[in-house]
Formats: C-alpha cells, structure tokens, sequence
C-alpha cells in the first residue's frame, strides 16, 4: 500500500512538473486530451504523424478515440474501409483489425509478368510474337509458361517458324530470313 502511494505521489508529481505553469492546472478537468505529448481541447478532431493523414482522432471528455480510419493509398490520398485495389496483381480491400487499418488480400489469381502486367488464369495472351498462359501451382503460386512461339519479322509481325521473312540486324534489313526453335528461345538466320 505504501509502494501504491509512492508511485501515485512520483506520478503526480512528474505531471504537474512537466506542465509548463499556469497552463494545464487552469483548465478544467476533462477539458483537454494528451496524445502522443501534444494537448487536445475537447471536441477538437485531428491527425497525429505517427497514424498518418488518413486517422482522424477526436479528444471528448479527456478521452481519445478514432472517428474516421481510412486506408492511404499509396499516392498521398486516402481511401475509405471496404475500397478495393488491385495490387501487384492481388485484389485488396481496406479494413479495420484489432487496433489497426490497412489493406487485406481478398484474392490473388493472376501471373504478373515481366512488364508488370497481371493476367488472369487460364487465359493465354501473346506479346512479341510468343503465347503465355499464367497457371496455378498450388495455393498462393502462380506460373508462366510459354505454349507458342513464333518468329518476329523487321515490322513486329508473326511468323511461323521456318516461313521466309524481312529480319534487321544491327539496322541493315535482309528480305530471306527465317528462325528456328531452340528450347524456348528463337535463332535467326539470314540469307544474303
């Protein structure tokens, strides 16, 4: 019990020591709030830095407690609970757990390849002339597998592999060229 009355005693008194004079021992009590070292009048709502732009407080009665929990997103905004976003090719949603806020994964079910672009399984696409299909592996793994390839003539059209086209090399055209398939690379070889 004496060890309690201490410890009250030290803490009162380090308070008060603290308070720069004349300034928290006049205003009434329940009339302010401290967070995070800095002082809050009562009904006043605010941000703090170490929450971010996107939580607003609110000081009530000596009391504070979050009004309003958005999620930043990623641009200097903010975002508003149940937004969703695509995000390296998962769907997200902003929402409130325990004692905090931010993005969850609902569901990622895309590849994202190499230029950053997502695609969905199943579903083949072609870019330069070579097909991909993006594939489930197992629960949280995604893979690209390339199922055609073709040859690419000077023009960015495709070719079918051994069919006679226009190929640059180093800038110079030549107009009998044809490629080959090497395991899952292309050779190109030209005529002159």
């Amino acid at each position: 019990m004496l060890y309690l009355l201490f410890v009250s005693v030290v803490l009162q008194t380090v308070l008060v020591g603290c308070a720069p004079p004349n300034s928290r021992q006049k205003r009434e009590e329940g009339s302010f709030c401290i967070l995070h070292g800095r002082d809050y009048s009562h009904g006043e709502n605010f941000t703090v830095p170490e929450s971010g732009p996107c939580v607003t407080y609110n000081c009530n009665h000596g009391s504070v407690r979050p009004i309003k929990l958005e999620c930043r997103d990623g641009q200097g905004g903010c975002v508003p609970q149940g937004s969703e976003r695509e995000y390296f090719c998962r769907t997200e949603v902003c929402e409130e757990w325990g004692n905090t806020i931010g993005f969850r994964t609902l569901h990622s079910s895309n590849c994202r390849d190499q230029f950053g672009e997502c695609h969905p399984i199943g579903v083949p696409w072609t870019r330069d002339c070579q097909t991909y299909v993006c594939n489930k592996t197992n629960r949280n793994s995604f893979q690209i597998r390339t199922i055609a390839i073709q040859c690419q003539d000077a023009y960015g059209n495709c070719k079918e592999l051994g069919e006679s086209f226009i190929y640059a090399i180093n800038r110079q055209l030549y107009n009998d060229c044809t490629c080959r398939q090497e395991g899952t690379r292309l050779r190109y070889e030209c005529y002159t």
